[in-house]
């Protein structure tokens, strides 16, 4: 049972999210409109910027082209000039960070990051802090140590819809037969002495829409 695999599909793990197949089935996150939603959050933040930086897994543009050109989309409508670098492990994100920060990121967007960027998030939130890039993440577990803002999914609705997932299969229902669900709940989290850290005023307007604002 899934509880948060980015693209099963693509991955091979199942054929269809209708229908899986198999004996793998729960719940995706693939949801590529989040990517465009964040940098929409970002530019609410950032109404001067022009350069972004994309923080996302692989080692070169063709491993995740499919998954990029969602991001790529929105940041044309937004005007956003795009900064992409690839962490394919832990080791490779001081060096991805670094190489947004020399090239003129003004703001950061961590993309299809890996398990690994959560895992080693606390380095991670560090890591930006050190390079003062304002940084939207994928959960709000990046901003519970320390990180400014993340807009995504509950990673504690996806558990519990796992364990369902867990209960019907126990209780005889086949996972080929169990269609794959989607997260239905988002979450904008703030982090105001994350802003306060690196000298920026985070709009009025922006707080207002938080469900939670830490201070």
């Amino acid at each position: 049972v899934m509880s948060g695999v980015t693209d099963p599909v693509g991955g091979g793990l199942i054929q269809t999210l209708a229908q899986p197949g198999g004996n793998v089935t729960g719940v995706s996150t693939t949801v590529v409109d989040l990517s465009g939603k964040r940098l929409e959050l970002l530019r609410d933040l950032l109404p001067n910027a022009t350069k972004i930086g994309v923080i996302t897994a692989g080692t070169s543009a063709g491993d995740t082209h499919r998954l990029q050109e969602p991001i790529r989309v929105a940041a044309q409508k937004l005007n956003f000039e795009l900064v992409i670098a690839y962490a394919k492990t832990v080791i490779d994100f001081p060096g991805a960070i670094e190489a947004i920060g020399r090239k003129g990121g003004q703001g950061l967007v961590f993309f299809r990051a890996g398990p690994g960027a959560i895992d080693n998030r606390k380095l991670l939130v560090t890591l930006v802090a050190k390079e003062r890039l304002p940084a939207i993440y994928e959960v709000q577990e990046f901003v519970n140590v320390g990180g400014l803002m993340s807009y995504g999914y509950n990673v504690n609705e996806l558990y519990r819809r796992a364990a369902n997932y867990l209960d019907k299969i126990f209780t005889g229902a086949r996972p080929a037969e169990l269609p794959v669900e989607q997260p239905t709940m988002f979450e904008l989290i703030i982090n105001m002495k994350a802003a306060r850290e690196i000298g920026l005023k985070v709009p009025k307007s922006l707080l207002l829409r938080a469900d939670r604002v830490i201070e």
